[in-house]
């Protein structure tokens, strides 16, 4: 596996950032928790994640996440997704501390509305969905 950085700095040896108008990324590592986890926990990993934002390693380009999430394993109904719901909450409050000079975008992994990832179960939105959509109007044109 190649560094984030490394990446970055040998597209912007080459030229490569200086036609994008963002840098996408992946992040995953700081959801791989098997309990809810705390900001304490959380919010060093997501911002060594999210360093090269809107920096001059990533050109002062902002990032845009193209995806980001946790599954949920059990198929129980009622589903028990406390755990992604206090994930999203961590996620979003480092996003917003770093604001929209940063971060242009953010989009949750559930592209096959299936199982592991999907926040619609059992005939109903999941309380991470919930927690998606309350952080979604809440930084809605920042």
């Amino acid at each position: 596996m190649v560094g984030r950085a490394a990446i970055l700095q040998r597209l912007e040896a080459f030229g490569g950032l200086a036609a994008a108008d963002g840098v996408g990324l992946h992040v995953y590592r700081p959801f791989h928790k098997d309990t809810a986890p705390s900001p304490e926990d959380t919010a060093p990993i997501l911002a060594a994640e999210l360093a090269p934002c809107g920096t001059p390693t990533a050109a002062g380009k902002p990032c845009w996440i193209t995806e980001f999430g946790s599954g949920l394993q059990s198929d129980s109904c009622p589903s028990n997704d406390n755990r992604r719901a206090r994930q999203i909450d961590v996620f979003f409050d480092e996003v917003s501390r770093l604001r929209t000079h940063a971060i242009a975008g953010a989009f949750y992994y559930d592209w096959d509305q299936g199982r592991p990832w999907a926040v619609f179960r059992c005939g109903k939105v999941t309380e991470a969905g919930r927690t998606l959509v309350r952080w979604s109007r809440r930084l809605e044109g920042l």
